[in-house]
Order: C-alpha cells, then sequence, then structure tokens
C-alpha cells in the first residue's frame, strides 16, 4: 500500500498496475486512499471498529475531485470522532449528491 502525497494530476494520471487492485494512501490526510482497479477509481476512508478495519467508499473518480473527497474525508472523520454510525445515509452523503448534481447541472444545464 503505497503512500504518496495525492495531486489531481496523479489521480487523473494513475493506471493500475499487475495487481488486481492497489490503494494510494494520501501523505496528508490519514487514512484516505484512492483505490485504482482496472476498470475503476474510487476514494476510499479507512477506520477502525474495535479491532476491525473497515473501508467506506467515499466517492468514484472523476464523479468525485480530489478536493471534494478530501472534504468527504473530514466529514466522515468528524462523524467517526462524533459516534455517528457511519453506515447510515448522512449530510455528508447527502450533500456530496447535491454537490454533484449542482456541479453536473452547471455543466450541462438543468433536467427537464
Amino acid at each position: 500500500m503505497p503512500k504518496k502525497l495525492l495531486t489531481d494530476k496523479f489521480v487523473a494520471s494513475v493506471k493500475p498496475g499487475k495487481q488486481a487492485q492497489v490503494d494510494y494512501f494520501d501523505l496528508g490526510h490519514p487514512a484516505l486512499a484512492l483505490r485504482v482497479g482496472h476498470r475503476d477509481k474510487v476514494f476510499t476512508f479507512h477506520y477502525r471498529v474495535g479491532s476491525v478495519l473497515k473501508r467506506r467508499t467515499l466517492g468514484r473518480y472523476p464523479e468525485m475531485t480530489l478536493a471534494e473527497a478530501r472534504e468527504a474525508w473530514r466529514l466522515t472523520r468528524k462523524a467517526l470522532a462524533e459516534g455517528t454510525a457511519l453506515h447510515k445515509p448522512t449530510a455528508l452523503l447527502c450533500s456530496t449528491i447535491r454537490g454533484l448534481a449542482a456541479r453536473q447541472a452547471a455543466k450541462h444545464g438543468p433536467s427537464r
């Protein structure tokens, strides 16, 4: 599991290696990773519940930018610190969906 300071350029250009999937952990944001597979790239958040390591998908690239993934990482860490269950739909998920919808509407015009 390589560690790297993730940048927009790296996220856009990274290709899968010989392995099925590779997690690139962001040096500036602990537990945030970019999982690169043969079909897609996914931002993930890694955390522990007791002694069990869990992984939560934050969003897929390019629908979610690196900046949006870092904001989702920040909100997810905050929710985890406050004891909020991460398996339930949260304000984080709702705000991410609203943000993506607004960005698509600005790019392609409002839906009919």
